[in-house]
C-alpha cells in the first residue's frame, strides 16, 4: 500500500511539474521568435512575436475545429499507406537537398568525418596531445560509427543518405509509440503527420553530426521501455539495452533519456510486484551509462596502443553556460571557454578543473551579487534554445559564409535565409506551437487517466534543467521537443473532441 501511495505520489509531482514547464515554454513561444544569424558568428536574435502567434493559436484552434468535423473518418484512413506516400515525398526532397548543396562538412561535424577518415589510414594525429579527439574522446563513438559508415563510401552524401533512412525510422517509431500509449487510430494518424510536418528533422538529413542517429536510438529505446514494462518480453529488454548503449555513444547528451528509462522502470516497480526481470532490465539500463563508451576507448586504446586522453573536463560546459557576462552568441552559447582553459592549463585535466570550478564559483557569486542581471540572462537563454522553431537545422547546413555552395535558387533561398528560409520559420513556428499546445491540454486533460507520457515528460524536463545549466543551442533541444508529439497528438485530438461538444451543444 505504502508504494502505491508514492507512487501515486511521485507521478502527481511529475505532472504538476511537467505542466508548469510546458507552460512557462508555451508562454515564451507566444511571446518571442528567435532566429540564429547566418554566419558563422551563430549570433542568436530574439524578437517579439506575440501579434503572429496568437494569429498561430487562431490556426490552430482552426485545426482543431476542422478535425472535430472529422470525427469517425480519420479512422479509416489506411496509415501504412500513409506513411509510404509521406515517405516518397520525404524521399524526393531530401534527394534534392543532398544533390543541390556542397557536401562538405564544417566545424565538429567536419573535425569527427576528418578524424574518421585519418584512423582508417592508419593516421592517429587526432589522439595526439591539442588534437581533436584528444580533446573530446566524448566524440570516439560517433568517430567509431562514422568509420563503420565509411567502409561503404568516403562521401558526406552517404552519410546524409543514411541520416535520412534514420529519419523514416523515427517517424515510423514515433508513430508505433503512438499506438502503444494510447491504442486510437485517430491519434497515431496524427502523430504520423505531425512527425512528418516536424521539417526540422527533414533539413538535419545533411547535419553528419550523430544528432540523427542517436535520436533513433533513443526513441527506439523508449519504445522498447514500453514494450518490455507491459508485456516482459526479453527480447524487448535485449532491444531496450542496445538502443540505449547505441543512443549514449552516438551523442553523450542522450544519458538523459536514460536516465529517464530508469526512473520510469522505478516507477513501474513501485506500481507491480517487482521482479527479477525488471531489476536486471534497470540495473541494465544504468551500465548503459557507463559501459558503453568505456568499450569504445578500449577499442581505441587497443588500436593505437596507447592510454587515450579523458579529455576536456565536463565543468568547463557548466562554467561556459551559467557565465552571465556570455553573451558572444547569446546567454550562456557557445564563446571558447572550455578550449582557451583546458589550452591554457596544458591539457592538464586536473588543473583544468580546478579553474573550471573557480570560474563556477565566480559566476555563483555574480549571480548572488546581480540578481536582475542573471534572471536577464536565464530567460535570453531559455528562449534562444526553446524559442528558436528551427533548432538551428537550417544554419547547421550550408553556410556561404563558410565558404559553403548551394546550387539552386531553392536551395540559396532556404540556407541563406531568403524567402524559403522565412517560409519555414513560419511553418515551423506553428509545428512547434501546436506541440506546445497539445502537450499542454494533453497533460491538463488526461495526465491523470493514462500512463506512459511521464517517460517523455521526463525526458523533456531533463533536458530543460540539463540545458538551462549546460552550453546553450537550440539544435540540443530539437530531440527533447520532437519526443514529446505523440502526447501533443492525443491533446490535440481531445481538444478536438470537447470542441465538438461545445458545437452540439
Amino acid at each position: 500500500m505504502k508504494k502505491e501511495k508514492l507512487n501515486r505520489f511521485l507521478r502527481l509531482a511529475l505532472l504538476v511539474l511537467a505542466c508548469m514547464a510546458c507552460a512557462a515554454i508555451f508562454l515564451l513561444n507566444i511571446i518571442y521568435l528567435a532566429e540564429v544569424r547566418y554566419d558563422t558568428s551563430e549570433k542568436v536574435i530574439p524578437y517579439w512575436g506575440f501579434p503572429s502567434s496568437l494569429f498561430l493559436l487562431v490556426a490552430i484552434l482552426l485545426l482543431a475545429a476542422i478535425l472535430a468535423q472529422l470525427d469517425g473518418k480519420l479512422e479509416r484512413v489506411n496509415q501504412r499507406k500513409l506513411f509510404l506516400i509521406l515517405s516518397c515525398i520525404y524521399s524526393i526532397l531530401a534527394l534534392y537537398l543532398i544533390l543541390n548543396v556542397e557536401p562538405t562538412l564544417r566545424a565538429d561535424a567536419g573535425a569527427v568525418h576528418t578524424a574518421a577518415q585519418q584512423i582508417r589510414g592508419g593516421n592517429y594525429i587526432a589522439f595526439q596531445k591539442g588534437g581533436y579527439l584528444y580533446q573530446y574522446p566524448n566524440q570516439l563513438g560517433l568517430t567509431l560509427f562514422e568509420s563503420i559508415l565509411a567502409l561503404f563510401s568516403q562521401n558526406p552524401q552517404w552519410n546524409m543518405a543514411v541520416n535520412f533512412l534514420l529519419v523514416l525510422g523515427i517517424n515510423d517509431t514515433a508513430f508505433r509509440i503512438s499506438q502503444e500509449l494510447f491504442q486510437n487510430r485517430a491519434i497515431s494518424l496524427l502523430t504520423l503527420l505531425c512527425s512528418f510536418a516536424f521539417l526540422p528533422q527533414l533539413f538535419f538529413i545533411l547535419f553528419v553530426y550523430g544528432t540523427v542517429p542517436g535520436l533513433f536510438c533513443m526513441i527506439s529505446a523508449f519504445y522498447h521501455t514500453l514494450r518490455f514494462t507491459r508485456e516482459k518480453k526479453v527480447k524487448n529488454l535485449i532491444a531496450l539495452i542496445l538502443f540505449c548503449a547505441g543512443a549514449v555513444v552516438l551523442k553523450s547528451n542522450y544519458a538523459i533519456g536514460i536516465i529517464a528509462i530508469a526512473i520510469y522502470l522505478v516507477l513501474q516497480m513501485l506500481k507491480e510486484k517487482a521482479t527479477m526481470k525488471m531489476a536486471v532490465a534497470l540495473l541494465s539500463v544504468l551500465l548503459c551509462l557507463v559501459v558503453p563508451n568505456r568499450l569504445v576507448k578500449g577499442y581505441y586504446e587497443a588500436k593505437t596502443g596507447a592510454d587515450l586522453s579523458q579529455g576536456t573536463p565536463e565543468i568547463l560546459w557548466v562554467a561556459m553556460g551559467t557565465n552571465i557576462d556570455n553573451w558572444a552568441c547569446t546567454a550562456g552559447w557557445y564563446d571558447g571557454t572550455n578550449y582557451r582553459i583546458y589550452n591554457e592549463a596544458g591539457y592538464d585535466r586536473e588543473t583544468a578543473s580546478q579553474m573550471g570550478m573557480e570560474m563556477l564559483r565566480e559566476n555563483l557569486e555574480k549571480i548572488r551579487q546581480q540578481p536582475k542581471k542573471a534572471l536577464d540572462f536565464l530567460q535570453n537563454k531559455i528562449i534562444s534554445q526553446w524559442c528558436e522553431p528551427l533548432y538551428e537545422s537550417l544554419w547547421s547546413g550550408p553556410m556561404e559564409a563558410a565558404g559553403q555552395e548551394t546550387y539552386t535558387r531553392i536551395t540559396e533561398s532556404l540556407y541563406c535565409d531568403g524567402l524559403a528560409e522565412d517560409t519555414m520559420t513560419v511553418v515551423c513556428k506553428f509545428v512547434s506551437m501546436l506541440i506546445w499546445v497539445g502537450t499542454l491540454v494533453f497533460l491538463i486533460c488526461c495526465g491523470r487517466k493514462t500512463e506512459g507520457w511521464e517517460l517523455f515528460l521526463m525526458y523533456f524536463l531533463g533536458g530543460l534543467i540539463f540545458h538551462t545549466f549546460w552550453e546553450g543551442k537550440s539544435q540540443y533541444t530539437y530531440p527533447y521537443v520532437f519526443c514529446l508529439i505523440p502526447c501533443a497528438m492525443a491533446g490535440f485530438w481531445e481538444l478536438s473532441r470537447r470542441m465538438k461538444k461545445l458545437f452540439s451543444k
